[in-house]
């Protein structure tokens, strides 16, 4: 059985990795990833380089239920 040798560590406490996404929502990481070139995921994605962070305050929002204009 093959394993998966991608980490999920905190790239920091204000962003969410791709990889961290991906296994909290049960996608696929080459599947966000292909959401996330295409920006069809349901939160902001920032580019740094290569790698793909989520602000963790939005995806908390999303999670929660919070429509985008609830909070300034």
């Amino acid at each position: 059985m093959a394993t998966d040798s991608r980490t999920t560590a905190r790239f920091s406490e204000d962003f969410l990795s791709l990889e961290e996404y991906a296994a909290r929502t049960g996608t696929s990481y080459s599947k966000a990833v292909q959401d996330a070139r295409a920006n069809r995921l349901l939160v902001p994605v920032v580019r740094q380089g290569r790698r793909f962070l989520i602000p963790r305050r939005a995806y908390e929002r999303v999670i929660s239920g919070e429509r985008a204009g609830d909070v300034a």
